[in-house]
């Protein structure tokens, strides 16, 4: 039943063309919202960061620990980048504010932040490579609530702030 499902979707899609690819990578690699940057130049685009409060919340209900297997890559990964010479600059992504008042109300997301800081502190302790910015809060990288397309994606500008601020060393550490 699937397939059929799934092929007839296809052929809509042959018949009816094809919808526009909603995100896209630069040549440099950096991903692009082509859907939702074409909203905000249009003044279509209606910000509405409260419309995914719950799945945040749904997704931090079910984070009790650091997942060992995540882990256990990661501890490869900046293995492999020391022995390669590479500098890892890593960081925690932002949330826009109003996100993170409502998690710090409806989870335990005070605990969990600092359980991550702890993890990527003590790892940045056994690699001199690693770098480590945390830049949840806004005010570490001077970002604007109002350079974000929802409650945890940031656009270019807020986006360019961050890789300054990490690049540089300038954010909270």
């Amino acid at each position: 039943m699937a397939q059929t499902i799934d092929s007839l979707h296809s052929l809509r899609l042959e018949v009816t063309g094809h919808p526009a690819e909603a995100v896209a990578f630069d040549a440099d690699g950096y991903l692009r919202y082509v859907a939702l940057e074409q909203q905000l130049q249009s003044g279509t685009f209606k910000r509405d960061f409260r419309s995914t409060f719950d799945e945040y919340s749904y997704r931090f209900a079910r984070f009790e620990a650091l997942d060992r297997e995540r882990v256990e890559l990661f501890e490869q990964f900046m293995s492999q980048m020391k022995a390669e010479g590479v500098k890892v600059h890593a960081f925690i992504t932002p949330l826009h504010p109003e996100l993170v008042r409502h998690l710090e109300n409806q989870s335990d997301f005070k605990r969990l932040h600092e359980l991550v800081l702890k993890y990527l502190h003590g790892v940045a302790d056994r690699y001199a490579n690693m770098m480590l910015c945390d830049l949840t809060d806004i005010s570490s990288f001077s970002g604007t609530g109002e350079d974000f397309y929802d409650a945890a994606h940031v656009s270019p500008p807020n986006a360019l702030r961050m890789t300054r601020a990490a690049w540089n060393g300038n954010a909270v550490q």
